[in-house]
């Protein structure tokens, strides 16, 4: 899993994004909570990149889901930058497609 900080040209961090790997699923649920409660105490955007997403169950949905929750009540906004099919289809499954912004293919 690999998180890369977004800087403006003079510096100021601008966003912070997280690159999801191929697996979203509970096995790497904890390691994602942690890495994603750094960046909750961040600046006002997280972009992700769930383009690569391959696998992903019941466990990662909800992860992302109460990640889009907490940013909502911190004030900050969650773009996909991209996101997989199976990342779009098992949201849809689980009825949160809307709740994690992924109504729309991104």
């Amino acid at each position: 899993m690999k998180h890369d900080l977004l800087a403006e040209p003079d510096g100021n961090v601008d966003a912070l994004e997280l690159n999801l790997e191929d697996s979203l699923t509970i096995v790497e649920v904890g390691e994602l909570h942690q890495v994603l409660l750094g960046m909750l105490n961040g600046v006002g955007t997280i972009n992700l990149r769930g383009g690569e997403v391959i696998r992903v169950d019941g466990a990662g949905i909800q992860l992302l889901a109460a990640l889009m929750k907490e940013a909502v009540q911190r004030q900050m906004q969650v773009r996909w930058v991209n996101s997989s099919t199976a990342l779009r289809t098992a949201a849809a499954q689980l009825g949160l497609n809307s709740v994690l912004g992924l109504d729309e293919k991104v």
